[in-house]
């Protein structure tokens, strides 16, 4: 995450001084209103990449809520796989008892 950001920013970085170079040759009302205008813009963008990165990082947290929910559901389904195995072992055991009981 934070070499998405570094990238996001450092192009950020890059935008800007080239904006600032752009402008260099034109009067100072119509620099003003392009740089509010571009800043605006690059302001929108950063705001959609955060929101895009809030998410992900939301997403990410309930993906392992679920993962950690997913590993005890799987726990306890072996739990329950060997107890149906030691229970049938216990009643193959008892059938055996009974019979050699009744001979």
């Amino acid at each position: 995450m934070a070499q998405i950001l570094e990238h996001f920013t450092s192009r950020r970085r890059n935008r800007s001084s080239a904006t600032y170079d752009n402008t260099s040759g034109l009067p100072d009302a119509k620099k003003s209103k392009q740089l509010a205008s571009l800043s605006g813009q690059n302001h929108e963008q950063e705001d959609e990449i955060i929101t895009a990165l809030n998410m992900s990082q939301e997403l990410h947290i309930r993906l392992q809520a679920i993962l950690k929910k997913l590993r005890k559901l799987d726990t306890i389904e072996s739990s329950l796989k060997n107890i149906e195995l030691n229970l049938k072992s216990l009643e193959e055991r008892t059938q055996k008892l009974e019979t050699f009981q009744s001979t």
